[in-house]
């Protein structure tokens, strides 16, 4: 009874061998059809020791394949993946390579089916000494004021600040700049917290990522000349009239822009006295400008005019008389 059991098992055993082997592979076959795959983007986290940093790295994020039989990997989220390499055991710089370590928390820790697979096995960094340095901080600036008005002080609150990180990009810096400061039309002061422009991620600011610029808009202050000044001649004595014309001067100015655009010709002149002058003749007299209220004389020309009085002609003693009534 045996052999004739055993007879019909070995019957033909080939072919019995190759269908039990494509049933085992047709059931691996319809279990992995059925499984649902998901593709995501997972950050690697890196341990280091204290006393060194990470200068560069082959990458940050690795793509990862989700694989389960459950429509539960579709509830999973990235940051519920964990990418670990380890290399705390670094003791100096140096170029390094870990494996990832896989690790789960919040809606994968529920999916036993959970396949997690990443591209990538390993990771390689390279490792620098953490270094702190101090240095300058440089305000930027755009724009031009309103006009009439210009950039006076600017000030920053620290000037200066600690930075911390890669020994290479710290040893590389020798101020920190801040965004650029809109000033366009500006023509009032300006008191603003301002961040750092395209700071490295890789590097610490100790105190925060702004800092409090100050910038004054002060009046334009701008020097100009004022050409062909009239000459007058003031206070001249009863009979007595100038011989010719004088010839105009100048007279060099300074003060705020939008006061001096503002000035008219006749606002601006140089005077001489005849008061003191007692009868026809030539006299040395000395020019004295005038310019209105706010405006800082620099120098003038002539500062002293030759000016020859003579008699007016048909003058007569009443006339003088009425004129110095």
């Amino acid at each position: 009874m045996k052999t004739k059991i055993l007879k019909t098992i070995l019957n033909n055993w080939p072919a019995k061998v190759l269908s039990f082997a494509a049933a085992v592979l047709l059931y691996f076959i319809t279990g992995i059809s059925t499984m649902e795959e998901r593709f995501v983007t997972v950050g690697v986290q890196v341990l280091v020791p204290d006393g060194l940093t990470v200068y560069s790295s082959e990458f940050s994020r690795i793509p990862v394949t989700l694989r389960g039989n459950d429509e539960g990997i579709w509830t999973v989220r990235e940051e519920d993946i964990l990418l670990t390499a380890d290399f705390t055991d670094a003791v100096d710089e140096g170029i390094f390579r870990k494996p990832l370590v896989i690790g789960r928390q919040g809606n994968a820790t529920a999916l036993e089916s959970l396949e997690i697979i990443p591209d990538q096995g390993t990771i390689q960094v390279e490792l620098q000494r953490v270094l702190a340095k101090t240095v300058r901080v440089n305000v930027d600036t755009r724009g031009i004021p309103a006009v009439g008005f210009q950039m006076g002080m600017i000030s920053v609150i620290p000037e200066e600040v600690e930075i911390s990180g890669p020994r290479t990009l710290v040893e590389s810096l020798t101020t920190l700049s801040t965004k650029p400061v809109d000033l366009a039309g500006r023509d009032s002061n300006l008191v603003s917290p301002v961040e750092f422009a395209s700071l490295d991620s890789r590097l610490e600011v100790q105190g925060g990522n702004q800092v409090e610029v100050r910038i004054s808009i002060e009046e334009a202050v701008v020097l100009t000349t004022f050409t062909g000044v009239d000459i007058l001649v003031l206070d001249t004595p009863p009979g007595l009239v100038l011989s010719q014309s004088l010839i105009p001067g100048d007279i060099r100015v300074q003060g705020a822009q939008l006061l001096l655009e503002q000035v008219r010709t006749d606002q601006v002149r140089l005077t001489v006295d005849a008061a003191e002058i007692d009868g026809p003749g030539t006299y040395r007299l000395r020019t004295r400008p005038e310019v209105p209220p706010g405006i800082l004389i620099l120098r003038y020309e002539p500062t002293e005019v030759e000016v020859d009085f003579i008699q007016r002609p048909n003058f007569s003693l009443s006339e003088a008389e009425d004129e110095n009534d």
